[in-house]
């Protein structure tokens, strides 16, 4: 299930593990870390074959994802400097992770005053610094997410030396985040959505574990009939693929569509 949600082979074969030694499959089975991580490639492999459809949506939205928020490269004196420009901030970094009273701080400045000569240039895309949309409910989502900043340092605990690594957060937008997450997200928005839809229709008792509906069982049926009819009124589109653009990109995008499917959204009655 996870997979259409951006979950990849080590996520799957971390997960397996887990749950092999809570069980303690490992020892009941000989079940290695190894085996997990072999059974997970395999796992992709097969999703990528059976049920393909959900994965090209995933990596559609990706790339609406990836337009809206742009791409950037670091540019000095008209000319395109971006491995040079991340060069001198991986030496900046670097330079933090030795002793106080050994950091050549001479250096340090100098660094900074070189990255002053560096403009983030757009390149292609939007060039947001989030993503927005409304959902069929009229709830406005507005999806952040920014890149951290790593910085190691040395220090000392009753004389033994330690390393610390510290995570500030920048005002930059992580592309690579933002495709990671925009298919749970804009997913989940939807489901949240069907969900306020059917609740301010419906008058009966009403129960809800995620996306499993609950009420009284002489009251089943006629949730049922509301349930369906929201999702077909939510999704009952020519190509849901142009509403994925315009909610994500307004429709500026030069990303190319997978295709349709052949599910008639009239057969979910």
């Amino acid at each position: 299930m996870t997979r259409a949600y951006s979950s990849g082979a080590a996520t799957m074969a971390k997960n397996m593990w887990f749950d092999c030694r809570s069980e303690e499959y490992d020892i009941n089975y000989h079940i290695e870390e190894e085996d997990c991580a072999r059974w997970a490639r395999e796992l992709i492999k097969a999703i990528d074959v059976v049920c393909p459809g959900p994965l090209k949506t995933m990596k559609y939205m990706q790339e609406l994802a990836a337009f809206e928020i742009g791409t950037y490269k670091k540019f000095k004196d008209g000319q395109e400097k971006h491995s040079e420009f991340l060069a001198l901030r991986d030496e900046l970094n670097e330079a933090f992770t030795v002793p106080v009273e050994e950091r050549d701080g001479e250096r340090i400045e100098e660094l900074k005053e070189l990255m002053k000569g560096y403009n983030s240039v757009l390149i292609k895309g939007n060039g947001s610094k989030d993503i927005r949309w409304t959902t069929p409910s009229s709830f406005p989502v507005k999806y952040e997410c920014f890149k951290w900043d790593t910085f190691k340092c040395r220090g000392t605990i009753n004389g033994k030396q330690i390393k610390h690594t510290i995570r500030i957060k920048t005002k930059a937008p992580d592309i690579r985040g933002f495709m990671s997450g925009i298919s749970p997200n804009y997913i989940h928005s939807m489901d949240a959505s069907h969900m306020a839809l059917i609740i301010d229709d419906w008058k009966g008792a009403f129960g809800a574990i995620h996306d499993s509906f609950s009420t009284h069982a002489c009251d089943v049926d006629n949730l049922l009939g509301t349930t369906k009819d929201k999702f077909v009124s939510m999704y009952d589109e020519d190509n849901l693929f142009n509403k994925i653009r315009n909610d994500i990109t307004g429709g500026t995008d030069d990303v190319s569509q997978p295709d349709i499917g052949s599910l008639e959204i009239q057969e979910v009655y």
